[in-house]
């Protein structure tokens, strides 16, 4: 072995792909949700969009000196699952998102074609029906959440991470980070409304601030190299420290994308060997 070195931040980062140049030095791209991932001036996308975004960084072939490195995505869920060169240096990725908000540049087509997913609202029983996704930035909603003391206050857990409303719909915020990729299951304590239980494909994670932060509540759910995929959350309104969760119990290592569907297009992006700006 030359060199082994670890590339990564405060999330789960994923290398999935690996091009070498002629020279030796070489590209990884993969899946990220770290929001410290240590870009290089003049990246395409120096900063975390929210959600799970994809990444490419460029080292030199000694493996000692990150050369190259910028975020690829949008707020939701943006997953690189190709990767190739040509002999000018260019590097080519391939891959799907559900990012309303996906960055696109000189694009045949700048927008997701879906542009009727995300959420929907009904103010006449259900007779009829809009869209109710301003600024919601992915096109997967699982969940919804309504806060029973202020029910203009709305939560959306998505593939991106959780998403909050203060009017009713009108426009979506995202909410802290929430480490986890695909929220399924959301959950208010009717005593305490600031206290939100999120179920993930890594567990439950509680906010007891609105969603500003969320922090890990699996104890004695996750066993070894097992993670436990949340599916349901209930409590007892009389004992809401009484929590009940549903879950299917899944390998350790992360699941890498979900299948292609309704709310997620296939994305191509060139890299030029000089690294692209978006002024």
């Amino acid at each position: 072995m030359v060199f082994s070195t670890l590339l990564g931040g405060n999330g789960f980062d994923e290398a999935d792909n690996i091009v070498v140049e002629p020279g030796g030095a070489f590209y990884v791209s993969g899946l990220t949700g770290s929001s410290n991932l240590l870009t290089t001036a003049g990246a395409f996308r120096t900063t975390f969009a929210g959600g799970w975004d994809g990444y490419v960084a460029k080292m030199n072939a000694g493996g000692t000196a990150v050369n190259y490195l910028t975020y690829v995505g949008g707020g939701g869920f943006d997953y690189p699952i190709a990767m190739t060169g040509d002999s000018s240096g260019n590097v080519y990725l391939a891959g799907q998102t559900s990012s309303f908000n996906f960055p696109t540049q000189n694009a045949i087509q700048p927008a997701l074609g879906n542009v009727g997913a995300g959420l929907f609202k009904s103010t006449n029983a259900g007779g009829t029906w809009g869209l109710s996704s301003t600024n919601l930035q992915s096109g997967y909603v699982y969940a919804i959440a309504i806060d029973p003391t202020t029910p203009a206050t709305i939560y959306a857990g998505t593939d991106g991470g959780v998403f909050k409303t203060t009017n009713a719909g009108g426009t979506w915020s995202p909410t802290g980070i929430i480490p986890a990729r695909w929220v399924r299951k959301l959950l208010i304590d009717p005593t305490s409304t600031n206290t939100i239980y999120a179920g993930t494909e890594a567990g439950v994670f509680k906010s007891t601030d609105g969603g500003n932060t969320w922090v890990a509540r699996s104890n004695g759910l996750n066993q070894p190299n097992l993670t436990v995929d949340v599916r349901s959350l209930a409590l007892n309104a009389s004992t809401p420290n009484t929590i009940y969760a549903a879950a299917l119990a899944v390998s350790s290592r992360p699941r890498m994308a979900p299948p292609i569907g309704y709310g997620s297009r296939r994305v191509c992006r060139r890299m030029s060997p000089t690294p692209l700006r978006t002024d």
